[in-house]
């Protein structure tokens, strides 16, 4: 299966703040896959600074911190991703 459109990353943002006990988890997972699909399965990627950091599941800012990086990173990166023809997930536009 491939994923990578770049129009379900919003909505995938917003299943972060779902109450359904693991949907917050899967989200985070699937954003990850979509902008590193070899990303370690002990690690998620969190937005810092401009840029997608692996960190330790573990060490995860709280749930609220982690969607409001995801939103900020995506209204500033929206366009500079597209589906990667050749695999998985996104690339970023040249």
């Amino acid at each position: 299966m491939r994923i990578g459109d770049p129009a379900a990353v919003g909505p995938i943002i917003g299943l972060m703040a779902s109450r359904r006990p693991t949907v917050p988890a899967l989200a985070r997972r699937t954003l990850s896959r979509f902008f590193d699909p070899d990303v370690a399965g002990d690690r998620e990627l969190v937005p810092k600074d401009g840029r997608l950091a692996a960190v330790r599941v573990d060490d995860l800012p709280d749930l609220a911190t982690h969607q409001a990086a995801w939103q900020a990173f995506w209204k500033v990166n929206n366009d500079n991703y597209v589906r990667n023809p050749d695999g998985y997930g996104l690339k970023r536009k040249p």
